[in-house]
């Protein structure tokens, strides 16, 4: 009788602590998610507050492309996402379109294809018709190749199209892009 108490005492113990670790598990999991909620929502807040900088600088100013950095620093297989500014001070409304190219001079296309070696960009390749001194924003976003760390360089090319509908050179900015391991 002495052992069948004692192997009872066991069980229940076993189970206080089974029925503890999974409150605890719990606990652990809600507190996580609303760490999560909170950082999302952060970084939807600073993700406007940037576009309206990007706004507010290139309307206090003649400045006709507002780019964040000189380097973009992407980690290898992550992805990271930018604002850039576009400020018509021509005479007329025009359409405008943002081109980018690579180290070699090869115009790149918003495309899902990952490469192993170089950056991919994604954004928006349709123009974007704007007023005299309006200003627009467009996203791009960089994903780091998967097997390349270190530095590339970039250039962002803003055209325009005129009466002629022919695209003319409005703005460019070079800019390099790193990879960390």
């Amino acid at each position: 009788m002495r052992y069948k108490k004692g192997d009872l005492t066991i069980t229940v113990n076993a189970i206080v602590i089974i029925v503890l670790a999974l409150t605890f598990l719990s606990l652990g999991l809600v507190f996580i998610r609303q760490i999560f909620q909170g950082i999302s929502d952060t970084t939807l807040t600073v993700q406007d507050q940037i576009r309206q900088q990007i706004l507010d600088d290139l309307r206090r100013g003649d400045k006709k492309l507002s780019f964040p950095a000189d380097e973009i620093t992407v980690a290898r297989g992550g992805e990271k996402i930018i604002g850039i500014g576009v400020k018509n001070i021509l005479d007329s409304s025009s359409d405008f379109k943002v081109h980018i190219f690579d180290n070699e001079g090869v115009e790149l296309v918003s495309s899902s294809q990952a490469l192993d070696n170089v950056p991919v960009f994604y954004w928006d390749e349709s123009a974007q018709p704007l007023a005299v001194n309006e200003v627009g924003v467009v996203g791009i976003k960089v994903l780091g190749p998967n097997t390349f760390v270190g530095s590339t360089i970039s250039k962002i090319v803003i055209s325009y199209s005129d009466e002629s509908a022919t695209d003319l050179t409005y703005s460019t900015k070079s800019f390099f892009v790193k990879v960390t391991g």
